[in-house]
């Protein structure tokens, strides 16, 4: 399984095989990505479905860089992808605090 297909896997309920040390994003490498990307907060917010403050924690190193949003950054850094086809990929939106409250 290739890491794109594994995202689908764990946005699905799978548990993937890359374990948090393979995929997960420290807080200089998600800073790094947005600026080499010329990425705003507020744009980042809408491509994953989540809120600029969600952004601006996990840029700031208050919460976690979820592993599906990790993934497609790195894949955007690569030029796998590009934003267009991001954008076209059917939204679900990253897990965060707020939105597991809010949906209980």
């Amino acid at each position: 399984m290739d890491v794109v297909s594994s995202l689908a896997w764990t946005r699905a309920g799978g548990t993937s095989q890359y374990g948090p040390s393979d995929l997960s994003v420290a807080t200089t490498e998600f800073h790094e990505m947005l600026s080499a990307l010329g990425l705003a907060q507020h744009r980042v917010a809408q491509l994953f479905g989540v809120s600029p403050r969600s952004v601006r924690r996990w840029q700031y190193g208050d919460r976690r860089v979820p592993c599906g949003v990790g993934i497609v950054l790195r894949l955007l850094a690569a030029g796998t992808v590009t934003v267009a086809q991001v954008e076209q990929a059917v939204p679900i939106p990253a897990r965060t605090w707020g939105s597991i409250w809010r949906a209980q």
